[in-house]
């Protein structure tokens, strides 16, 4: 009788911690009470995949969690290396609405600080937009960026003024041909250097023979 006492006595007390757990949770333990999240100041970049290009939306809010409220005249400093590997350092201010308008100079790495954080992003390159990244792209994937006029290939954007596109027997005598390597193209024109040459030897000559005469009478 006492063992079924006892039992019934422990089912009672587990009944009751049990249903006064949630409130001791949520109203006496330390930890929560302890490590409340407090309202902090906010950036966001957008779009979230960037390419060069691209302009960029910096946003600057002050709140918790999505309830943000807009931080006007917040400065942010920006840094990252332009296109000749030269650092840039740049300084601007939210407007009223919290936020600013950047379209990057080059791709790499950006750096902003502003609300007491330092955010590195990236700024992608694509094939097209007129740099050619060496490491990402290439003479072979992407010769609408990497081609350029000297690399031996004559490509639909060179034309005659470009070395590369310079064949033996197409009329030009370039720079890489001679009267042996294509005398289709240089035979006349060293012909017609040469002419002009012996012409002023023979006017030199004619006047040193003049000058000697006139010494002599």
């Amino acid at each position: 009788m006492k063992a079924q006492i006892w039992r019934i006595g422990l089912v009672c007390m587990l009944l009751f911690c049990m249903a006064s757990m949630p409130v001791l949770a949520s109203a006496s333990c330390p930890y929560t009470t302890g490590h409340q999240k407090e309202p902090a100041c906010e950036v966001e970049i957008l779009p979230l995949e960037r390419f060069f290009g691209d302009v960029l939306t910096i946003k600057v809010g002050f709140g918790l969690d999505d309830d943000l409220e807009p931080v006007a005249g917040e400065k942010v400093e920006m840094s990252f290396y332009d296109l000749h590997r030269a650092r840039q350092d740049l300084k601007f201010n939210t407007d009223d609405t919290g936020q600013l308008l950047f379209k990057p100079r080059a791709p790499g790495h950006h750096l902003i600080k502003t609300c007491d954080k330092a955010i590195l992003f990236y700024v992608n390159s694509t094939c097209g937009d007129g740099i050619c990244m060496r490491v990402e792209e290439s003479r072979e994937d992407c010769p609408e960026d990497c081609a350029r006029c000297g690399d031996g290939v004559c490509d639909p954007t060179e034309d005659m003024g470009c070395m590369d596109c310079h064949v033996c027997g197409d009329g030009e005598c370039s720079t890489s041909e001679n009267s042996i390597s294509c005398p289709e193209d240089c035979a006349d024109e060293e012909a017609e250097e040469n002419r002009g040459i012996d012409e002023a030897l023979v006017e030199r000559f004619l006047y040193i023979k003049e000058l000697f005469l006139n010494l002599v009478i």
